[in-house]
Order: C-alpha cells, then sequence, then structure tokens
C-alpha cells in the first residue's frame, strides 16, 4: 500500500508536470519566488498525507494481527 501509494503519487508530480527530469527537477525551483510556496505546501500538504498513509497502514497492520486471533479468518 504505501510503495504503491509513492509511485501513484510519482506519476501525478510528472504528469502535471511538477517534477522533471532535469536539473534543478522541481519546477517551482526555477524561480526562486515560488520555493517559499512549494516548502509550505510540502509541510502540510505532504507531512499530513504521509502521517495519514502511515497511520491507516499501522491500523490494518494491527487488525491483520488481531483478527485471526479472535477467531476471523479468510474464507
Amino acid at each position: 500500500m504505501l510503495w504503491g501509494g509513492v509511485i501513484l503519487l510519482a506519476i501525478e508530480h510528472i504528469w502535471h508536470g511538477e517534477v522533471v527530469p532535469w536539473p534543478p527537477f522541481l519546477t517551482a525551483m526555477e524561480n526562486p519566488a515560488d520555493i517559499p510556496t512549494m516548502l509550505h505546501e510540502m509541510a502540510t500538504i505532504g507531512v499530513s498525507m504521509a502521517v495519514i498513509i502511515t497511520l491507516t497502514w499501522i491500523v490494518m497492520v494491527a487488525l491483520a494481527s488481531i483478527l485471526p486471533e479472535r477467531g476471523y479468518t479468510e474464507g
């Protein structure tokens, strides 16, 4: 789940032209005036997305270990 999200997000950034294969790699860094906006978005949206995905993964791993012990199995 984590790697799927990483790959999908990378594809989305490339698709929208936010990441390019030549330096400086992030298009927001081409104009120095855009750098604070980019860093703010990374700090707010990026961190919150990472936290939510990681917490979801932790809950799913916990459920996957608890449910078989209680007699809930597949099939």
